[in-house]
């Protein structure tokens, strides 16, 4: 990631993954190893629904305008 907007990114991501480590027993985020504005976030389905116990993971990718939203 290249320019002041990347570098803002990185750190808006490495601030928002901290707080979210809060709610690890609700689910799970890994970072890529070879590109930390890509991530994975796993999780259960909420009980009481279609979706209750089935397992999750769904991938997020970042830009360096995520900043500026």
């Amino acid at each position: 990631m290249n320019g002041n907007n990347g570098q803002r990114c990185l750190k808006r991501l490495q601030k928002e993954l901290e707080d979210i480590k809060k709610y690890e027993d609700t689910f799970k985020v890994v970072v890529d190893d070879k590109n930390n504005t890509i991530w994975y976030v796993s999780f259960v389905g909420a009980e009481k629904t279609i979706y209750a116990g089935e397992k999750y993971t769904l991938q997020f990718k970042f830009f360096p305008d995520y900043v500026s939203c």
